[in-house]
């Protein structure tokens, strides 16, 4: 469906969330993300959604735009399990609502296993 989910988890109990997604009216593309927090087998994060960004040649800082957008609730059944929650409560992110999605682990880096 063209969307993806990036988690990493950093140093500090930390995890960076990245979700490619796009726009309610499936116009635009929609990059949100953040750090979190990891409190058990969860993660809270207030994301942020860029705008204005060109490519590579003709990239300019100027126009580009970091606005918060709302949050995203990560909880994990298991290793490779869990849900995506969303709430999209700044003023143009409204249209997103609220709302979730299963997820289900791809890939696993290696040399790592899962418990």
């Amino acid at each position: 469906n063209g969307q993806g989910l990036t988690v990493e988890v950093l140093s500090g109990n930390r995890m960076l969330v990245n979700w490619n997604t796009f726009t309610p009216d499936g116009s635009q593309q929609a990059w949100l993300g953040g750090v979190a927090e990891i409190l058990g087998r969860q993660a809270v994060t207030f994301a942020v959604r860029p705008e204005g960004g060109r490519f590579a040649a003709n990239f300019e800082w100027a126009p580009v735009s970091v606005n918060y957008w709302g949050s995203l609730t990560l909880v994990f059944s298991d290793c490779n399990h869990g849900r995506l929650f969303w709430a999209g409560d700044s003023g143009f992110a409204s249209p997103w609502g609220v709302g979730e999605v299963a997820l289900t682990r791809l890939t696993l880096p290696e040399g790592l296993s899962c418990p």
